[in-house]
């Protein structure tokens, strides 16, 4: 493999290590990056020993091996671009009653979403086979990271594995965002290491029964921490149902605080100011529902205490009416 290859020295200070110092040492393109025209020098109190340190795989390397059938399986040419590999999501694991959402089986769903606030754990399809001289990062997507799908576990895929990845997402957002079979999800970056890595071999994951033990350990994960960030809707609900019992309670209290010696008289006074005592009594905010049966309710007092005025003054007419006809009787006498 071809690639851009990046030297790395590290500078002795009074005989202790110091900062590490990139000088780029490929001619073939200027990204911009203004580099000092003199290098640091050796003396007695500095230096410096110079080792290659990694490369990066272009594009055209990593479309060379998916075409040859390594590095990536499963992959497409296509999803290779700016020295990285964008994968697709296979199965998306929610935390809640959904439980995991198939993208790709034989009953695969045509999409999912993901709610506001919540964590999601996404497989995907294609399988990774590292070699022992190279390593891998995950990168956040700038398409989703705009729509405020963020990638938590930004982290290195050990030299030598094999199998499949996962990565787990929160929508920051206050929308759903969809998910589809060919949504970029997440890209890798692959470097290329001085020597080998002698650790390990991880993975080995490539068979189905190898993939169905790997989201089963995804789905466990999913399962165990709560289904949102900061359980956003679990805490609306919860002061949603304070402001209700507060409302109820108000609403319940209130014909024992009307009836009191000041008769019909202060009940109608204290009707008519029944929006304005309920609403400082409620100081939580509530749902569109509740705030609709609030209104509703104080509609109702609101046209009962009209209805009582003017059943008053009926009642004063007919009075007057009467001590009218009364007089008129004793002066006809």
């Amino acid at each position: 493999m071809q690639a851009v290859v990046q030297t790395v020295k590290r500078a002795t200070i009074n005989g202790g290590p110091g900062p590490v110092l990139f000088t780029d040492q490929s001619s073939e393109r200027d990204d911009g990056i203004e580099l000092p025209s003199d290098p640091i020098k050796e003396n007695d109190n500095s230096m410096i020993t110079a080792k290659t340190a990694s490369s990066f795989i272009s594009a055209d390397e990593i479309r060379t091996e998916v075409s040859g059938g390594s590095l990536i399986k499963g992959g497409d040419i296509k999803n290779a671009a700016y020295a990285s590999y964008r994968f697709r999501p296979a199965k998306v694991f929610h935390g809640d009653e959904r439980g995991v959402v198939d993208l790709v089986g034989p009953d695969a769903e045509s999409h999912d979403t993901i709610s506001p606030g919540e964590f999601v754990w996404v497989r995907m399809q294609e399988i990774v086979e590292l070699p022992s001289n190279m390593m891998a990062s995950w990168w956040q997507t700038h398409s989703l990271s705009q729509q405020g799908l963020l990638l938590m576990n930004m982290s290195v895929v050990e030299p030598g594995y094999f199998g499949p990845l996962s990565c787990l997402f929160v929508n920051f957002s206050r929308s759903e965002i969809p998910v589809t079979s060919t949504t970029p999800m997440a890209k890798l970056v692959f470097g290329q290491l001085v020597g080998e890595d002698t650790g390990e071999r991880r993975g080995n994951r490539d068979t189905p029964e190898g993939i169905e033990k790997y989201d089963y350990e995804i789905l466990k994960n999913s399962l165990s921490r709560p289904s949102e960030f900061l359980r956003v809707t679990e805490l609306e609900q919860q002061v949603q149902l304070k402001a209700k019992q507060a409302l109820d309670d108000q609403v319940r209290d209130l014909p024992t605080r009307l009836l009191t010696a000041a008769g019909i008289g202060a009940l109608l006074i204290v009707m008519l100011a029944g929006v304005e005592y309920v609403m400082d009594k409620v100081v939580a905010p509530v749902s569109p529902d509740v705030s609709r049966a609030v209104d509703l309710k104080l509609d109702e007092l609101q046209k009962n205490a009209e209805e009582n005025r003017q059943l008053k003054e009926e009642i004063e007419q007919l009075k007057a009416r009467l001590e009218q006809l009364e007089g008129d009787e004793q002066e006809s006498r």
